[in-house]
């Protein structure tokens, strides 16, 4: 049984060797970190333009006073044909392997997806810090806009986690053999145990699939976890949730005569309405100007759902660090953020986290900077009354 198995791993086609240039490009970029810690590809050099570098170094030298380890960020595409076949980690590993000097690195492809991996540095990153909500770009169509800011909120986020032992992450399993990119790789450590055990075990197979599917059931009637507000949401992203909750909010209306919250849930659906109604009139406006009344419609709806479902006569403000948390509960001064108040997460939050948590728009800028209805945020009771008067309605 054991000869058979050793057969099986063994089996296959001989892999194909790496050509000689394989490896160059790492030997480059290791190179270049080593006389500058950012690191910018020449085809990347058009979308991260002097003032986004000097951002990201200003990121870098702050967590590097922090985390007390350097920090080196390499931009460039990284194509599943690549050395690394796309894979940030072991793109970076490869880097290390080749400079053997210990820090946070970080690295961003031509989608604008970051990654990132620590050697030697002292503190508990969970893998949401370097792998979690900050990769991916707010707005496909344009996935570099929203790059310097999710950068600097990476760093942000390693640099407020907790003390710990210097990081050394597990080595990553290697690239496919050159020539077999699209065939999965083999990782012996896992695949002779489990080949060798299932030919030894197949009088209780029966019993573990069962056993899985008793598990894969459990799970399944978890209920699933709400999802998490977005912090730079697209216009067509904003467009489908304020569709949802102005629905939400029309199912429960009208309510009745006697109920705490009729009068405000009536004026923020109304106010909903025709907030909507006016993006809807103007789709060539800038898609931060709709975007920003979109927040609003999705605002005035949950406002308008809790006051009724929590009997309230007023609603209560919407978080300023980001109006889709949900509503603000405690009073936190943010520098240049609008006066009010902030979710319970948000309260939570050191200073320097909650200023990469401030709600953007498609454009890259913050909510509270554009000229409008919504310049001061979305505090007070009386934000659907204001939302009327600003479209001309008594």
């Amino acid at each position: 049984m054991v000869a058979l198995g050793v057969v099986l791993l063994s089996a296959g086609p001989a892999a194909a060797e790496d050509p000689p240039h394989a490896g160059l490009r790492l030997d480059r970029v290791a190179r270049a970190l080593a006389h500058d810690p950012l690191f910018v590809d020449d085809d990347l050099a058009d979308v991260v333009t002097g003032p986004d570098r000097d951002r990201i170094r200003a990121a870098m030298k702050t967590a590097a006073a922090d985390l007390g380890v350097p920090v080196y960020v390499a931009l460039l595409p990284n194509p599943r044909a690549s050395e690394s076949q796309g894979r940030g980690e072991l793109f970076l590993q490869g880097v290390h392997d080749r400079s053997h000097a210990d820090g946070l690195y970080l690295t961003a492809d031509e989608d604008a997806g970051i990654s990132g991996v620590a050697y030697g540095v002292p503190r508990d990153l969970d893998y949401d810090v370097l792998h979690g909500d900050q990769t991916g770009p707010a707005d496909d169509r344009a996935p570099f806009a929203d790059l310097t800011t999710r950068i600097e909120g990476t760093l942000a986020l390693a640099s407020d986690s907790p003390a710990g032992p210097p990081e050394t992450p597990r080595s990553y399993s290697g690239a496919s053999p050159f020539g077999q990119e699209d065939s999965p790789p083999r990782e012996p450590e896992f695949w002779a145990p489990f080949l060798i055990g299932a030919l030894l075990a197949g009088p209780f197979g029966a019993l573990g699939l069962w056993v899985i599917f008793l598990l894969a059931r459990a799970v399944r009637r978890r209920p699933a976890a709400p999802p998490r507000p977005p912090r730079s949401p697209g216009v067509r992203e904003l467009r489908a949730l304020a569709a949802r909750e102005l629905e939400a909010l029309g199912d429960l209306l009208p309510p009745a005569d006697d109920a705490p919250g009729r009068r405000a849930a009536m004026e923020a659906y109304d106010a909903a309405v025709l907030l909507s109604d006016e993006v809807g009139a103007r789709p060539g406006r800038h898609d931060d100007e709709a975007a920003l009344d979109l927040i609003g419609v999705v605002v005035l709806a949950v406002q308008g759902r809790t006051v009724l479902s929590e009997g309230r006569t007023a609603p209560r403000p919407a978080c300023q660090v980001n109006p889709l948390h949900g509503a603000g509960t405690r009073g936190k001064q943010i520098p240049g953020v609008p006066k009010g108040k902030v979710c319970a997460d948000c309260a939570a939050l050191p200073l320097r986290q909650l200023r990469q948590r401030v709600l953007t728009l498609p454009g890259g800028r913050p909510y509270h900077v554009v000229p409008g209805r919504f310049r001061d945020g979305f505090g007070g009771s009386a934000l659907a009354k204001r939302v009327l008067e600003s479209l001309g309605v008594d």
